[in-house]
């Protein structure tokens, strides 16, 4: 054979297992990129998905609220609120609020939390305590008094069993539902 022959036979075998090579190569590349395409596109539709199911209605809960009083009478609330807590055995819970007719019931000056220190957020908290609030940060609570509540539940049956203890001694006591925002409230 021919050295010419040869060469261009060595040549091509060669130019083909290199072109196969970075053919395969190549290959590979593409589709490793189209993978992470493949899984980004999946993380972003199923990021978009749950973010379809990620709305305010997780943030809002029902609460059942038990109120022993309601009045317009500051002073009057107060001291029913610390008979109250006496008498049932439960903390009056009053630190850091004061009360003013333009305001109704806010956090003084001083509340450790300075973005409601000189105004109000309502009880959101489950449990049973004393506090004083104002009935119209509830939704579907008459605005424009002020309410003693002994306790809030998350659901109505340990607000009834409380309702039912509470009723031996305040006959006029009663369970609110109402329905309140729990996300953040800064």
């Amino acid at each position: 054979m021919c050295w010419r022959k040869v060469f261009l036979k060595k040549f091509m075998i060669n130019s083909v297992m290199i072109t196969l090579k970075k053919l395969i190569l190549l290959t590979l590349v593409l589709a490793f990129f189209g993978a992470i395409s493949i899984f980004a596109k999946d993380v972003n539709s199923t990021a978009v998905s749950e973010q379809k199911e990620f709305s305010d209605e997780m943030f809002f809960a029902d609460r059942y609220v038990l109120i022993l009083k309601s009045t317009k009478n500051y002073s009057q609330a107060l001291a029913f609120a610390k008979k109250a807590g006496k008498r049932l055995g439960l903390e009056f819970d009053n630190k850091y609020r004061q009360y003013s007719k333009e305001k109704g019931i806010y956090f003084s000056k001083d509340y450790e939390d300075e973005l409601y220190a000189g105004s109000y957020y309502p009880r959101r908290y489950t449990g049973e305590k004393i506090t004083l609030e104002n009935s119209g940060e509830y939704k579907d609570f008459s605005s424009g008094y002020i309410i003693v509540v002994s306790g809030m539940y998350d659901d109505k049956l340990s607000a009834d069993r409380a309702l039912g203890r509470v009723k031996k001694i305040y006959k006029k006591a009663r369970i609110k539902k109402t329905n309140m925002w729990m996300g953040c409230i800064h």
